[in-house]
């Protein structure tokens, strides 16, 4: 039993050990001790092969464990993926039920609304048929009334022996002669008869006509016909409406040059009734002046309603944009908004939106009659302007125009965006009506507008600009932005703006003395 193996106990890595031999054994010592030995190693690889067996049964099933644990977990997912597809279905399922009974409900609708229509036509057709048979009828019983009067007629001349010519047969008869009084019937039933032709023919025309040229028939042996006069030439022309203006007067037409036109206004578009050509400029000189300058009272009020108007409408935009402004504003992070269009309320959305659809379409409205005024009462202000040079002026302002009457138009401003672009366009303005007034006060051959009210309405108040002052604050603005274009270039801490016009005001001082020696240098020269 000299063999070196060596073993491993299962609880420590130490390899196996025999125990030393004790010295001075005797050889029956030694035996038995080496038969111990040999007992204790064979009981100790029977233990280790049985924890071995144990070890590898763990294992086993350790690894059974794991497997059974993911294919559960494999069952649940393939579990959880097929209530999904089935939920998937259910809603398919009830979206397409939900659609086909939408389908279902609109062609029903349709259908109703189909049937509705055909039963409507139905009734106007039947309607329309039962009004034809009733005039139809009507005018069969006036025919037969019409030939039983005639019949009536014809007996009665047979009876009275009268000539059916129409003449007027003896005027000497007796009274009292019973034929006399027939043909005296019979004349007074023609002439209703008559009568109720011509107020039935005049009932039935759609508009009525007015004779301007009657030519009065030729008489015979110097003495008129009984019955009224037959115009050989009939001109008809349509009457104006009960709610139109009529004008008369000497003037011309400004399409068909007609005298003694009549004209009418209908809906506020002037209509020749003779050329009937709509916005066609009828003009009636009396006394020298324009018709339109008749109309300047009605398009001052009316002007005056707009502009009350627009203010209104601006205040009511403003306190609605206002409003708007707080809510974000006042808007805080931890309230609970579920979803953006909720952030406004939507009655505040469409009342700001119906305000600012009011305010264009009256700005518009304005400009057509801001437009009409001025064309009447700024053509020779205008007409001097563009002589004067002027235009220049207008376009060296970058306003972007082309006509000078937009300078003058409310609705131009309002169409402006932005705050900065609103006084930079009203300062050019007033520049250019400073330049306008000082060319009136030069030239006093040139008359002004003479509209107090229409001047008041579109003059803006803006404060008023101080040139000097301008041009002081960009003389400022660009000395510390250079300053400071400097000190950053240099890698020098940029100072604070309180510090940088401190430093500014000894380099404005320092200008300011360069300047005054300028100033002082020629004039010593001049004097000497």
């Amino acid at each position: 039993m000299s063999s070196s193996n060596e073993y491993r106990l299962s609880t420590t890595p130490e390899p196996y050990e025999s125990a030393p031999t004790p010295p001075d054994l005797t050889a029956e010592e030694y035996k038995a001790l080496t038969a111990e030995r040999a007992t204790e190693e064979e009981r100790y690889d029977e233990v280790v092969g049985k924890h071995e067996v144990w070890k590898a049964m763990k294992a086993k099933e350790a690894w059974v464990e794991a497997l059974w644990l993911k294919e559960a977990a494999r069952a649940a997912k393939l579990e959880v993926l097929k209530q999904q597809e089935l939920e998937k279905e259910k809603e398919q399922l009830r979206l397409e039920a939900e659609e086909k009974e939408r389908l279902q409900l609109e062609a029903e609708e349709w259908q109703q609304k189909l049937d509705l229509e055909k039963k409507e036509q139905e009734e106007a057709v039947a309607k329309k048929e039962q009004e034809e048979a009733t005039a139809k009828k009507k005018q069969n019983d006036l025919d037969r009334e019409r030939e039983r009067r005639d019949e009536e007629n014809e007996d009665l001349l047979a009876a009275a022996s009268v000539p059916p010519s129409g003449e007027d047969g003896d005027s000497e008869l007796d009274p009292a002669d019973p034929k006399t009084a027939a043909i005296a019937e019979l004349k007074r039933k023609r002439k209703i008869a008559e009568g109720k032709k011509k107020m039935g023919s005049v009932e039935s025309q759609k508009c009525k006509v007015r004779s301007t040229s009657l030519v009065e028939s030729g008489e015979e042996g110097g003495n008129a016909s009984a019955g009224p006069s037959v115009p050989k030439r009939l001109k008809t022309e349509p009457e104006p409406m009960a709610q139109d203006k009529v004008f008369t007067g000497s003037g011309r037409c400004g399409k068909c040059r007609t005298d003694k036109a009549v004209c009418f206004i209908r809906g506020g578009v002037h209509t020749c009734q003779r050329c009937r050509i709509k916005k066609a400029r009828c003009t009636f000189n009396k006394g020298g002046e324009d018709s339109s300058a008749v109309e300047s009272p009605s398009i001052l009020e009316l002007l005056q309603d707009i502009s009350s108007r627009l203010t209104c409408l601006e205040d009511k935009v403003d306190a609605i944009a206002g409003r708007v402004e707080d809510l974000v504003d006042d808007y805080d992070v931890d309230n609970k908004v579920k979803y953006p269009e909720d952030f406004v309320p939507k009655s505040v959305k469409a009342e700001f939106e119906a305000s600012r659809m009011e305010l264009q379409k009256t700005s518009d409205i304005y400009c057509e009659v801001l437009r009409e005024v001025a064309k009447h009462r700024l053509d020779r202000d205008m007409a001097l302007i563009k002589a004067e040079g002027l235009t220049s002026l207008s376009l060296e302002l970058l306003l972007g125009v082309d006509d000078l009457y937009e300078i003058l138009n409310k609705s131009f401003w309002i169409g402006t965006v932005s705050t900065a672009g609103l006084r930079k366009k009203m300062l050019a303005r007033n520049k250019f009506l400073r330049a306008r007034r000082d060319f009136y006060n030069t030239h006093g051959r040139a008359e002004s507008v003479g509209i107090p009210d229409l001047d008041a309405m579109i003059k803006m108040p803006m404060p008023t600009e101080d040139l000097e002052e301008e041009a002081e604050k960009e003389r400022r603005q660009q000395v510390t932005a250079k300053m400071r274009a400097n000190k950053h270039e240099k890698g020098e801490e940029v100072e604070s703006e309180v510090e940088v016009y401190e430093d500014l005001e000894q380099v404005l001082v320092q200008d300011e003395v360069e300047k005054d020696v300028e100033m002082v240098g020629p004039s010593g020269a001049d004097a000497a």
